[in-house]
């Protein structure tokens, strides 16, 4: 398995931005955006949304579950 990682602060217009890249699978910001909003823990989404460190745990944890 690969895995590259970029680093973002998720801003509007960067819908198609890949974060990241598992095999030949990629996941973009839009992925990412849908499902921060997904989430049921309003804290854990707030966190995610202002922490640069808990956005990257985030994303790892969607690499982990998801790819």
């Amino acid at each position: 398995m690969t895995i590259a990682l970029a680093a973002t602060g998720c801003t509007k217009g960067s819908d198609n931005a890949v974060l990241a890249k598992v095999n030949q699978t990629k996941i973009t910001a839009s992925d990412f955006k849908r499902q921060l909003e997904g989430l049921d823990n309003v804290q854990l989404e707030q966190a995610v949304v202002t922490d640069a460190k808990a956005r990257k745990e985030f994303l790892e944890d969607l690499i982990g579950s998801s790819w």
